[in-house]
Order: structure tokens, then sequence, then C-alpha cells
């Protein structure tokens, strides 16, 4: 079981990764590669975002299924879930440098408390 939860975080891992790659990935990206050559340096810069985008979600389905095997889906995908949304939170938080307000800090110890008890009282 504890290896379904460990999966389960990097499944987390993979999602944050993917997460912050799609801001990478140029808009038009299709029309830039049909303008050179097809292996030249520039194409190969604006085709790595999306490479990575693929791998991280793949990578990140691949985890969140194998954490599934032995954690029910509604835990597994609420407690994956909840560490996404308070992991990007509080990066963003720290790439923005703005303070954090009191009730944000009080809604991510609810998810806090919400993972840790789920994840407590799974068998």
């Amino acid at each position: 079981m504890t290896l379904s939860f460990f999966y389960l975080l990097i499944a987390a891992v993979f999602q944050l990764a993917w997460l912050y790659n799609m801001k990478r990935i140029k808009k038009g990206i299709w029309t830039e590669i049909k303008q050179g050559p097809l292996f030249s340096i520039k194409n190969l810069k604006a085709v790595f975002p999306l490479v990575l985008y693929l791998i991280f979600g793949i990578s990140n389905v691949v985890f969140l299924t194998w954490s599934m095997q032995n954690i029910a889906p509604s835990i597994a995908y609420a407690i994956w879930t909840g560490i996404v949304i308070g992991a990007a939170t509080m990066i963003d938080q720290m790439v923005s440098k703005k303070p954090l307000k009191p009730i944000k800090i009080l809604f991510l110890l609810f998810i806090l408390a919400g993972i840790l008890g789920l994840r407590l009282n799974t068998p």
C-alpha cells in the first residue's frame, strides 16, 4: 500500500511538471516548424516543450494508474488532486512573490488535512 501512495506522489509531481510545461509551448508551433528545415536547432527548441508535455502527461497517467491498483480510485484521485492544487498554489505564490493571505493558508491547511485524513483512513 505504501508503494501505491509513493506512485501517487510521483504522479502528482509529473502533473505539476506537465502543468508548468504548458506555459513553455509556443502558440503557432506548427507554422514555425513548417517554415524552416525539419532538423534545425530552432525547430528542436520549439518542439522540446511539446515532447516534455507528452512525456510528463503520459508518465502522470501511468503512475496514477499504478497507484489505483491498490487504492480506491476515488481516494487516489482526491489525494492526487489535493497534492497538485496545494503544490501549484504554493509554487505560484513563490513565483509571484506576493504575500500569502491568512485565508489562503487556512484553506491550504484544509486541503492538507483532507489529504492526511484520507491517507490515514485508507486500509
